[in-house]
């Protein structure tokens, strides 16, 4: 991405980590608020919330989308040490566009200069493993990479892996119950954008863009990426495509049309079909195959997330 990233020891790691808690003040005061919209992600919520906590989140605006696993309760809880403001909404028609730009307008009113709308399942990393310096246009994106799973290792869908170029395949092709092989985690990933509150108008659908009254243009922020933990646990998982059915569902009756993309449309229909425990597996690397995935320039080796995690002292359970 542009940015040399130091390597580090444990022990080097650890006075690292206390000198930048000790930045927290200053990080605090650029202003910095994000935005998530959750639904049953008690697994991996409380991690989010403390790794950008850390890096110089200053407040968190997240609306629990009907949880049933106690995401709720975790947030809750999360309310008494950090700055949190928390709504519920039961509605399954997901409405992530409306929901976020929402949450940016809170942020807005309460004086914030910048917003990251954000997902449960990723890590905005800065490169430098310095606080976030958030600047530029009203709009900025920031390139995210899919965890690569591997299978038979002990790290299991937590690797050092990441997928650095997609493989083009046919998206948007109806699912086919027995032929359909494509692995969405090789898929082509879009950015994702962080925005200047002045101006917003709206975020974008998946977080993807936002129109703002200052400027139509935007640039990039090469000193960030966005780790993707795009496959968990296969509980996760099957309750995850669960309820993307659900809501496609949903939409359907209403007449509506979903937000949802080919990958979340991919998912609900192997749900539907029975198949989503065989989807699951099949995403799944085999350790032969990484080596030749590398020198095709498809994935990439970074330890940049694990050493991220270790600095804000968070520690990822692989199920």
């Amino acid at each position: 991405m542009g940015v040399k990233v130091d390597k580090f020891t444990s022990s080097e790691l650890s006075k690292k980590a206390r000198a930048l808690s000790s930045l927290a003040l200053s990080a605090s005061e650029a202003g910095i608020s994000m935005g998530l919209q959750v639904k049953n992600e008690v697994d991996i919520v409380e991690n989010n919330i403390r790794f950008h906590a850390f890096w110089g989140v200053s407040k968190f605006y997240i609306i629990d989308n009907g949880s049933v696993d106690g995401t709720w309760d975790t947030l809750n809880e999360l309310k008494k040490e950090f700055d949190i403001d928390l709504w519920r909404d039961e509605g399954l028609d997901h409405n992530q566009s409306e929901n976020m730009t929402f949450l940016a307008h809170q942020a807005r009113k309460d004086g914030f200069k910048w917003f990251i709308p954000n997902d449960a399942d990723e890590f905005w990393t800065p490169r430098d493993l310095e606080p976030y310096h958030l600047e530029g246009k009203p709009v900025v994106r920031v390139a995210r990479f899919n965890n690569v799973p591997v299978s038979g290792e002990d790290y299991g869908w937590l690797s050092g892996w990441w997928v650095k170029n997609g493989i083009a395949f046919d998206l948007y092709k109806p699912f086919e119950l027995g032929e359909d092989k494509r692995n969405f985690i090789f898929a082509p990933v879009m950015h994702k954008s962080y925005v200047r509150l002045k101006g917003l108008v709206r975020i974008g659908g998946g977080n993807h863009g936002a129109s703002s009254l200052l400027t139509r243009r935007y640039v990039w922020d090469d000193n960030i990426s966005i780790f993707h933990l795009a496959l968990r646990s296969r509980a996760v998982f099957v309750r995850k495509a669960q309820d993307m059915f659900e809501s496609i569902e949903l939409m359907k009756r209403k007449g509506r049309k979903h937000n949802f993309g080919p990958q979340a449309v991919f998912w609900a229909q192997a749900y539907e079909k029975g198949i989503i425990d065989e989807v699951y597996d099949r995403m799944f690397v085999l350790s032969p195959c990484l080596s030749c995935l590398e020198d095709l320039d498809v994935i990439k080796q970074d330890d940049l997330f694990s050493q991220a995690l270790k600095l804000a002292g968070v520690r990822i359970e692989v199920g």
